[in-house]
């Protein structure tokens, strides 16, 4: 498997799972009967809201590639290796999401309009628990649009307490540990009615898939399963993209199954992904696109919703009439262009810091 061609797969992925969550937060930007209209028609048979699930099952393989096979067997001390972690991934994680949460909070207490954005003192709540990493607890007890930091807060848990369980556990229990924690799943969930705020299933199932990789009977195993023509690839990662859509709205009434199902989904995609000598996608000019989105996902997630409701803030203000089409197309090249500034002057800064002798 070429490396380069395994990165591009998976940024494609990443591109694809930032475009079914931004599909999913469309009503935010909408009039109030439009958004009734967008999810009564539209969001009542699709729930592209599992394009964080896939965002988690890349995730949950890059912490087993670049963590736990470094770790596996190294003479560095636990403690050294630990920190090193830590400050590796909040290196990544903090500058954006602590940018975006500062300017959600000022945006938010200088247009002072709750019906957009929320009032004061629960802004200046959530700042602090974003800052935290605490936002999935402080969403389940006060459930808001402003709460997608939940998914950053609960990967940067999973970072906080991977490396303990790993270090603490010989292998074989560590593994049972996550096989464990994954299969409980389907049983049982914390979190009550939400519970969605503490769905780590496609992180567990990222890291069981990495270890998958490494073992030889499970490659040739993988192998028989993943399609090989490049046409049936395509048409399997799209008919497994649709179906991780439309789960949620098929067998929602059982949400300890149903979330299970799509992290495993989830796991298959990446798997096609990774054991791809050549892109998952046929046509050259949507695999770069894709792969420049996918690139550039952390910081468009982190920023598309206050863009939005920055960009309604100011259409409401000035009293413009826009026309559907030309009002969404404003609102989405917006958040693809704030993307791209958070990602070359935030998250991209940060990671070439990390980089430099200095930083590292």
């Amino acid at each position: 498997m070429g490396e380069n061609n395994k990165n591009t797969n998976v940024q494609i992925l990443r591109g694809w799972a930032i475009l079914l969550v931004m599909f999913m937060h469309i009503p935010l930007i909408l009039s109030q009967p439009m958004a009734d209209y967008y999810c009564t028609h539209l969001l009542k048979f699709i729930h592209p809201a599992t394009g964080v699930d896939l965002f988690f099952a890349i995730s949950g393989y890059l912490m087993g590639k670049t963590f736990l096979q470094k770790t596996e067997t190294t003479s560095i001390s636990i403690l050294e290796n630990t920190l090193k972690f830590y400050r590796k991934r909040f290196l990544r994680l903090i500058p954006g999401a602590y940018f975006w949460a500062l300017a959600t909070l000022l945006m938010g207490l200088l247009f002072h309009d709750a019906s957009i954005w929320l009032d004061s003192q629960s802004l200046i709540n959530k700042f602090f628990c974003s800052l935290s990493f605490i936002r999935n607890f402080e969403e389940s007890i006060k459930p808001t649009h402003l709460g997608y930091y939940w998914s950053l807060s609960l990967e940067a848990q999973f970072y906080l307490l991977l490396p303990l369980a790993w270090f603490s556990l010989k292998r074989k229990p560590f593994w049972l540990l996550i096989s464990g924690l994954f299969l409980l799943g389907f049983f049982w969930r914390p979190g009550a009615a939400n519970w969605w705020l503490f769905r780590y299933d496609g992180l567990l199932i990222g890291l069981l898939l990495w270890r998958i990789t490494q073992q030889e009977s499970w490659r040739e195993f993988a192998q028989l399963i993943i399609p090989k023509d490049k046409w049936l690839i395509l048409v399997t990662v799209l008919l497994s993209l649709c179906t991780i859509c439309v789960l949620p709205i098929a067998i929602g009434n059982i949400p300890t199954v149903y979330s299970g199902v799509v992290a495993l989904i989830c796991g298959y995609i990446m798997m096609i992904a990774v054991f791809q000598n050549e892109s998952i996608m046929i046509s050259s000019a949507f695999s770069t696109s894709l792969e420049f989105i996918g690139e550039m996902s952390y910081s468009i997630y982190l920023s598309h919703i206050p863009v939005w409701l920055l960009v309604k803030e100011i259409i409401n203000k000035l009293s413009l009439n826009l026309p559907l089409p030309v009002y969404l197309v404003l609102a989405l090249s917006s958040s693809l262009l704030a993307g791209w500034l958070s990602y070359k002057y935030v998250e991209r800064v940060s990671i070439l810091k990390k980089q430099s002798p200095i930083g590292a």
